[in-house]
């Protein structure tokens, strides 16, 4: 009951009348009686509000957490343990946790939960792994743990049950264990398929040695990558966000394709050498195999400027398209691992008959630093840097240059390099015209 005790103030009482009895029990009297309740009254209000507001908090979570008693009743659980399954509080309070719906479908499962629920009630706090249900033939896996509460004495007075769903990560774990194991397996076949090619090739003491330190050195910098990163997803995973994990996976991706592309580069050497790698000259329009190439470079390098200058009359080539589209390629990483970013690259084409045989140039040039002389031929031989620290930085077994020339020669065609120190260099392919030269580049009478 609420009192008035002066000028707008308040306070609430707990009142009582008391009846007096006479000896005939008759009432002779009353006593009224009031104890002041005020602070009382507040401070239960003070804890329901506090109540709510950590519940509200629990309801906020998206872990799973709850609260059980000693002998482990469920008492208590938040609102993300029962929506993520489409349960109601009466569906699981106030029951044995081990037969709640998200245990009760494996009898191996409650039983476990049972003996860690003994564990925590005994002072034991306990962590691990589980697959729990969520709905009709859905399961989730989950990072599961029990903590014992204790009072003042020591004696441990309840529980609670908290879990995070992780059934993500361990999918992503699962996936990255497949693809380590599928790429020990690529990488053990690839290496068994370069040494067999290795074994084919006839090479000098002194190449064989230079290519065994080359081919080391860059095939163990991917490797090295591969296995730091997919290491550290493995072993700590729980430190690891899902944005260091795309990250790393990122890294691990890139690493792999540049170890595919450098033993690939390899076992095209190997088969053009030996003659075995198919070739199929047809006549082909340069401006089309350029524009192929140039799409796909501007992906990799949407910075870097390029300039074509390809007349639309230009006579066809006879030329493989793949093999052509690969040297041009090959010639565009070139200037674009040797040159700063901010410098261009040109790309032209003209006819060529200097030397009897009508033949089509097409010119790649960029404004880099350039080569000096010594370096203009020795660039096309296998496995030569022409500068140690920027083929370093910027990686690979010098091979693509070699290869270029074994496609444009085994097309009856030539490539070479032009340049002046400080100005940049160009690569220049020369190849013979189709046939019918009166089509144009792009194909149209």
């Amino acid at each position: 009951m609420v009192v008035r005790v002066g000028e707008d103030r308040f306070i609430t009482i707990d009142f009582s009348l008391q009846p007096l009895f006479d000896e005939t029990g008759k009432v002779t009297g009353m006593v009224p009686s009031a104890i002041d309740i005020t602070e009382r009254m507040r401070i239960e209000e003070d804890l329901r509000t506090s109540e709510l507001h950590l519940r509200n908090i629990l309801n906020s979570l998206f872990i799973l957490v709850g609260l059980m008693t000693p002998d482990g009743i469920l008492t208590e659980a938040n609102r993300t343990a029962l929506d993520v399954a489409g349960l109601k509080p009466e569906d699981v309070l106030g029951k044995p946790f081990e037969e709640t719906y998200w245990w009760s479908y494996s009898t191996p499962i409650m039983q476990q939960l049972r003996q860690n629920i003994e564990r925590t009630a005994r002072g034991e706090a306990v962590r691990y792994d589980v697959v729990v249900r969520v709905g009709e033939d859905r399961f989730i896996t989950i990072d599961f743990g029990l903590q014992p509460l204790f009072d003042e004495t020591g004696r441990v007075t309840g529980m609670v049950p908290s879990a995070i769903d992780i059934t993500e990560r361990v999918r992503v774990e699962q996936k990255l264990r497949e693809y380590r194991d599928r790429l020990e397996e690529d990488v053990a076949d690839r290496t068994a398929e370069l040494a067999v090619a290795l074994e084919q090739a006839q090479e000098s003491d002194q190449l064989k040695s230079q290519l065994l330190s080359t081919v080391s050195h860059e095939l163990r910098t991917p490797l090295t990558a591969i296995k730091g990163f997919s290491t550290a997803l493995l072993d700590h995973q729980d430190q690891i966000g899902p944005k260091e994990t795309f990250d790393f996976l990122h890294e691990i991706d890139q690493a792999s394709d540049r170890l595919s592309g450098l033993i690939g580069n390899l076992l095209q050497l190997s088969s053009l050498e030996a003659g075995m790698l198919p070739i199929d000259p047809v006549p082909t329009g340069v401006q089309e195999i350029v524009e192929q190439a140039i799409r796909n470079f501007r992906i990799r390098a949407p910075e870097k400027p390029v300039s074509v200058d390809i007349p639309v009359d230009l006579p066809l080539v006879q030329t493989d398209p793949g093999r052509l589209r690969e040297v041009v390629d090959n010639l565009l990483d070139n200037s674009l691992k040797y040159t700063p970013a901010e410098s261009s690259i040109w790309i032209e084409g003209s006819e060529d008959n200097g030397e009897g045989s009508p033949m089509v140039r097409i010119t790649v040039r960029d404004n880099g630093p350039g080569l000096p002389p010594n370096q203009l031929t020795r660039v096309f031989e296998p496995f030569h840097q022409p500068d140690e620290r920027t083929s370093r930085r910027v990686g690979g077994i010098g091979l693509g240059l070699t290869i270029c020339r074994r496609i444009i020669e085994a097309q009856q065609g030539r490539i070479w390099a032009e340049s002046t120190q400080g100005e940049g260099v160009a690569f220049v392919v020369t190849l013979p015209q189709a046939n019918n030269q009166g089509m144009r580049t792009d194909g149209k009478p």
